[in-house]
This record gives structure tokens, sequence and C-alpha cells, in this order.
């Protein structure tokens, strides 16, 4: 499995030339251990924070950033994840609202603009994209990505 085509493009806009880029990421599930770990192997220095310690066991052994227990909601957390010197903040959890408000932190108190929110809900995430925040939906995406091959070919547009 390789990263969204969408989000390559969206990772070489915030690369830096002269130093590997410092990612902070903010759940651990299914999504957000996946970008964590490629983002790892990629030599990129990552900090995965989630509030169950469990979830970090999706890491792969070969995982060689840092993981941090917390909440995402308490700004106390956020600043031990060194948010302020991020080059990219992803907001990987399953709560919509409250990746919004971590990408909405990054932007409005340390002055992020590579922030990228998972937000399922497409509504939700029209509103945020219209704040020139960018959205994804892995599972909308891998349904996407599925369905020309569920259907007959006379069927397909």
């Amino acid at each position: 499995m390789s990263l969204i085509p969408e989000l390559l493009h969206f990772f070489t806009q915030w690369r830096r030339a002269d130093a590997l880029p410092y990612v902070v990421i903010v759940g651990c599930g299914t999504f957000g251990s996946y970008l964590a770990n490629e983002l790892s192997r990629r030599g990129h220095s990552v900090v995965v924070l989630d509030a169950d310690a469990h979830a970090f066991e999706q890491l792969m052994p070969d995982f060689a950033g840092f993981t941090l227990v917390g909440d995402a909601a308490d700004l106390g957390v956020l600043e031990r994840a060194h948010l302020a010197d991020a080059d990219l903040v992803i907001a990987a959890t399953s709560e919509d609202l409250l990746n919004y408000m971590v990408v909405l932190i990054a932007m409005h108190r340390y002055g992020k603009t590579a922030v990228l929110a998972r937000v399922s809900h497409p509504l939700r995430a029209a509103i945020i994209r219209s704040e020139g925040i960018q959205t994804v939906d892995p599972v909308a995406y891998a349904a996407e990505a599925l369905f020309p091959s569920l259907l007959p070919p006379s069927t397909q547009e």
C-alpha cells in the first residue's frame, strides 16, 4: 500500500530542503499510525500523540519517532509534543471536531500553515476546507479507489 497521491502532493509542499521535517501526528489509529510509520521510514522526525497508550502498538518495531500519551484537547499536552516546532501537523483522530480544534490551534496559536485534518463527515469537511484547511477522509478515498473494481465494466463512467 502506498500513500494516497493527493497526500504525497500535499507532503511535497511543506518539505524543507535544509533539514528533515518535524511532524506531529495527533491520533495513532489505523490512519495516523500508517502515516507515522511511513514518514518515520522516510527519515522524518515524527512525534505521535494519542490518549490511549495501547494505540502505539500499531507502530512498526522500526518506528524511529517518539510517542506521547495525552489528551490533544489539552494545550499543555500539545506543547509537550512541541507543536510550535512542527513543520507539519496532522490531526488524525477519529473525532472530526477534535481534529479541527488541533489544526486551528496549530494555525492560530503557532502560525502553522502546513496542517492536515482527518474529517469523516462530508459537510464538516466542506466547511473546514472553506477555511483553507486541507482535509482527508481515508475511508472515502479507499471506497472511491475500490468502487471501479466492484462494478462491471459496462456500468463504469
